[in-house]
């Protein structure tokens, strides 16, 4: 969806009930994770003092790597460094740090 432009966007969209909310995702779910995850996000900004954002399911494998739960006592570069090295910073399918 975040790639599609012009007609196809619209035809997608078009396809869309009044109970979805952002893409496919229906609406009620889609408010929910978004309100629990900004809360998650501050949390971790305070405790922390920077926020990592990706896939639940790539966080989690993440956060079972040895290296990478080091790379989150090291702060925010070394945290860099350990998604760099993945070659999972950034791109159309990356995790965002900060």
């Amino acid at each position: 969806m975040p790639a599609l432009r012009g007609r196809e966007k619209t035809a997608y969209t078009a396809q869309l009930k009044p109970w979805h909310g952002p893409e496919h995702y229906l609406k009620a779910s889609w408010r929910l994770a978004e309100r629990t995850a900004q809360k998650l996000w501050a949390t971790e900004q305070q405790e922390r003092g920077f926020t990592v954002i990706g896939e639940l399911i790539g966080l989690i494998f993440l956060l079972g790597q040895r290296d990478f739960r080091a790379a989150l006592q090291g702060g925010l570069e070394a945290v860099q460094h350990a998604l760099e090295q993945r070659r999972l910073l950034g791109g159309a399918y990356g995790f965002w740090v900060g």
